[in-house]
């Protein structure tokens, strides 16, 4: 846990700032009740990608590896209680193949703000996600061939809920928007969707029908494998997924990176 302080105008209050990376527990100081909550979700591994057997002219085609998808990421103003302990889950990034995990701000009551991690990449096409669990890049197919794979899915504005109407609760959630796909075969594996603030982007996918297959991450993702070196994982404590892998070049997808949670208050 990290504490850092800014002075208001006349030194009257400090402006505490707590970055936690992973997860414990947090007391709410004497004299706070409200707090500036930043809460960001592990980011999806990306996928491995495979060979696909393709009937027509009796050999084995290429798979394109998806990016992970970036965690979604909440920030909001909750009303807290002085004294009371909170706790909170970092989600851990996803590992190859899998979905990260969720980050929770919790009371002894229950959860009161979950950020999703992202999801894996995947082997089949990923359409824009309607949940606040951001999907991974999955592989684009036509007509038995592979083209390039989506990116994986990087977080965006989308409001979770409104502000009472009292003013103390001003929440926004951004939740996955889809990579940028390769429109051809003989282009680019897919870029990761962006992040807000480089929190939450989505990993680069791989392009298994080009010498020049990388798919590049958004800010702290991963990029995808090439044809020299393996993907590269997703920044630790800033959600980003994971870059996708090579099957014909035997380079590896790698896993996303894990979340964060940030406190700031005035005291």
């Amino acid at each position: 846990m990290t504490i850092s302080f800014a002075s208001l105008a006349g030194g009257s209050k400090y402006q505490r700032t707590v970055i936690i990376t992973s997860t414990q527990s947090w007391v709410c100081p004497t004299g706070v009740t409200s707090i500036e909550l930043f809460l960001v979700g592990g980011g999806g591994g990306g996928e491995y990608s495979a060979s696909y057997y393709n009937s027509y002219n009796s050999s084995y085609n290429y798979g394109d590896g998806g990016g992970g998808g970036g965690g979604g990421v909440i920030q909001q103003t909750l009303p807290v209680t002085p004294g009371e302990t909170y706790g909170i889950t970092i989600g851990a990034g996803g590992a190859v193949s899998s979905d990260g995990g969720d980050s929770v701000f919790y009371d002894s009551l229950g959860t009161i703000s979950t950020s999703y991690g992202g999801g894996k990449g995947t082997g089949m096409p990923t359409s824009f996600p309607m949940l606040p669990k951001a999907s991974g890049g999955g592989m684009n197919t036509f007509n038995g061939s592979f083209y390039g794979a989506s990116g994986g899915a990087g977080s965006a504005p989308f409001p979770l809920y409104a502000a009472a109407s009292d003013g103390t609760h001003v929440n926004t959630y951004w939740r996955g928007v889809q990579g940028q796909p390769a429109p051809s075969r003989n282009l680019w594996g897919g870029s990761g969707g962006p992040g807000l603030n480089g929190y939450g982007s989505g990993g680069g996918a791989y392009n298994a029908n080009t010498y020049r297959g990388m798919g590049f991450g958004g800010l702290n993702a991963g990029n995808s494998a090439n044809q020299a070196s393996d993907a590269t994982p997703g920044k630790a404590n800033f959600g980003g997924g994971g870059g996708g892998g090579s099957y014909n070049y035997g380079k590896a997808a790698s896993a996303g990176g894990s979340g964060i949670c940030i406190i700031k208050y005035w005291a």
